[in-house]
C-alpha cells in the first residue's frame, strides 16, 4: 500500500509540473504519467486482492519511471501555438479508393470465415484468431496490409481537407473493420490515439475532449471484451479493471532474471531473424508469454520485463534510456512540424500508452520496421502543395 501511495504521488506530481509547463497532452511524458498513476490508483483499491508487488519490480519501476520522466523533460518543449498563413501540404495524386473498397469487401469475407469456421462463438473465434492458435482460421492475406493501410491513415489525417475526406472515411472503415477482426482492445484504441495525437500536433484537441473520447472508447473496450469472452468467463468489471491495469506491474515481481541466451527477448527480432534465414538454430521465444498466478492468471509484465528478464536491474537502466531517447527525439522532431515524424510517433504512441500493460517495443520491433517502411513509401510518393490558411 505505501510503494502505491509512494508511486502515485511521484506520477500526479509530475502531472502537474507539465500542466504548468503546457507540455502537450499526447507528449511521451504524459503518456508516461497518466496510464501509471492510474494504475497506482487503482492499487489502492485492489492491494488486497492482488500478491504484494516484489521489492525488484518496485525498484525496477522507480528507474525505469524516473529515467524516461528525466530524458522526456528534457527533451519536452511547450506546447506553443504557431499560427502560419502557409502551410506545407501534401497529396497523394493516385485515386486508390477503388482499391481501398475491394479491401474492405475482403476484409469482411475473411472477418466471416474467420468468425464461423471456429470451434467457439462467432467473436470469441475472431480474438483466438488473433493469437494464431492451432484449429483457428486466420485474416490471411489480407491482415498483411494493416502497416500500409495504418501508414495511409495517419498521412490523410495529417493532411486533411475537402478533397480528402472520402479516402478517410474508408481508411477509417478498414481500421475499425480490423480491430473488431482482432477483437483486441488495443487494435481499436491504435487509430484513436493516432487520430488524436495528429489533432494535438495541429492544435485541435481539448482537454475536455479528450475525456470525452476515452470515456468512450473505454466504454467500447469493455463491451468488447465481454461479448467475446467464453460461456464460462465469469469475471467482473471490476475484475477485469483491476486485472488489466494492476497484475502486470504484480506479476514483473514473479520473473527472475535469466534467459538460456543473451538478450533473448530483448532481441528478439534478431534471434527471429536469423532463425527463419537458418543464420541460426535457436528459436525465437514466442510472443504470447506464459501465465503466472498472481493470485488471477495474467501473461503481461509491463514494457519492463525483455529488460529485467534479460539483464536484470541495469538492464532496466539500459532500457529505460533506449526507449526514451528513442521517443523522446521522435517528438522532438514531430514538434518542429517536421511531418514525417509527426505521422510516425502517432503511429508509435501505443507503445508509450501501453508501456504499463505489456511491451510493444521490442517484442513487434518487426511490425514497427514495416511501420516506417510503408509510411516513408507512402510519404515519397506523395506530392508538395501549398495551401493559405
Amino acid at each position: 500500500m505505501l510503494f502505491n501511495l509512494f508511486a502515485l504521488t511521484i506520477c500526479f506530481f509530475t502531472i502537474i509540473v507539465l500542466f504548468i509547463r503546457n507540455v502537450n497532452l499526447l507528449s511521451p511524458i504524459f503518456l508516461t504519467a497518466v496510464p501509471w498513476f492510474l494504475v497506482f490508483l487503482t492499487g489502492i483499491f485492489v492491494y488486497d486482492d492482488f500478491y504484494p508487488i516484489a521489492d525488484d519490480a518496485k525498484l525496477s519501476w522507480f528507474i525505469w519511471y524516473s529515467i524516461s520522466v528525466m530524458i522526456f523533460f528534457i527533451l519536452s518543449v511547450k506546447n506553443k501555438v504557431t499560427n502560419l498563413e502557409t502551410r506545407k501540404f501534401r497529396i497523394i495524386r493516385f485515386n486508390y479508393i477503388y482499391i481501398l473498397v475491394l479491401l474492405i469487401l475482403w476484409l469482411i469475407y475473411r472477418i466471416w470465415i474467420v468468425g464461423t469456421t471456429g470451434p467457439e462463438h462467432f467473436l470469441l473465434n475472431l480474438r483466438l484468431s488473433s493469437n494464431e492458435l492451432e484449429g483457428f482460421e486466420t485474416l490471411g492475406l489480407v491482415g498483411r496490409f494493416y502497416p500500409l493501410i495504418f501508414s495511409l491513415f495517419v498521412f490523410e489525417l495529417c493532411f486533411k481537407s475537402e478533397s480528402n475526406k472520402n479516402r478517410i472515411f474508408l481508411l477509417w472503415i478498414w481500421m475499425l473493420l480490423y480491430a473488431f477482426a482482432t477483437m483486441g482492445k488495443f487494435s481499436l484504441l491504435t487509430p484513436f490515439l493516432a487520430w488524436i495525437v495528429i489533432l494535438s500536433f495541429q492544435k485541435k484537441i481539448k482537454v475536455k475532449y479528450l475525456l470525452y473520447l476515452f470515456t468512450l472508447l473505454f466504454t467500447a473496450m469493455m463491451f468488447m471484451h465481454f461479448f467475446r469472452a467464453s460461456s464460462d468467463d465469469s469475471t467482473t468489471l471490476y475484475q477485469v479493471i483491476s486485472i488489466y491495469l494492476y497484475s502486470p506491474i504484480v506479476a514483473l515481481g514473479n520473473l527472475s532474471p535469466s534467459t538460456e541466451f543473451f538478450g533473448m527477448e530483448t532481441f528478439r527480432f534478431f534471434y527471429a531473424l536469423f532463425y527463419s534465414f537458418s543464420i541460426s538454430n535457436i528459436e525465437p521465444i514466442k510472443v504470447i508469454l506464459e501465465y503466472v498466478n498472481i493470485p488471477f492468471p495474467t501473461n503481461v509484465y509491463t514494457i519492463i520485463r525483455p529488460y529485467y528478464n534479460d539483464f536484470g536491474l541495469f538492464g532496466v537502466f539500459l532500457g529505460s534510456i533506449f526507449f526514451s531517447l528513442f521517443f523522446g527525439i521522435i517528438f522532438r522532431l514531430a514538434s518542429k512540424n517536421i511531418y514525417f515524424f509527426q505521422m510516425y510517433y502517432a503511429m508509435l504512441s501505443i507503445i508509450i500508452l501501453a508501456q504499463f500493460f505489456g511491451d510493444l517495443f521490442m517484442s513487434s520491433l518487426s511490425s514497427h520496421i514495416q511501420l516506417f517502411i510503408c509510411l516513408l513509401f507512402v510519404f515519397l510518393i506523395s506530392k508538395k502543395e501549398y495551401r493559405e490558411y
